[in-house]
């Protein structure tokens, strides 16, 4: 994890924030009705959580962008019952304590995500 840390810090010239605000717990979103638990681990940030037919598990980097915001990275692993897998890019801006935007795109075109799919959502610390 170290090694990715350092080849994001060193990408996007963004540096790694070694006091990051504590983002674990109950995040919900009432656009989707899904509730996401964070659990953070000093600069990296972990979800696992269902929906009615995937399961999705993300792990990745927190840090504060050129605004001064916390932003983080996942690359999502969503898996189907049938045990079709596939990726999603997300960037995460936290808007404040208990607010995040997540901005979601399709890498793969396996299973049933296209390749154009897109979106945001907003949760809510709970």
């Amino acid at each position: 994890m170290k090694t990715l840390l350092l080849l994001v810090s060193l990408l996007t010239g963004y540096v790694l924030n070694t006091h990051t605000a504590d983002y674990s717990g109950n995040w919900y979103s009432r656009s989707n009705g899904i509730t996401m638990q964070l659990q953070q681990h000093g600069t990296v940030l972990s979800c696992h959580f269902r929906t009615a037919d995937y399961t999705h598990e993300a792990e990745g980097p927190v840090w504060v962008n050129a605004s001064g915001r916390q932003v983080g990275r996942w690359l999502v692993k969503r898996t189907a019952p049938d045990g079709c897998i596939t990726f999603i890019d997300c960037r995460i801006t936290f808007l404040s304590d208990t607010q995040m935007q997540i901005s979601a795109s399709a890498v793969d075109t396996n299973c049933d995500l296209p390749a154009t799919w897109r979106e945001t959502i907003i949760y809510e610390r709970q």
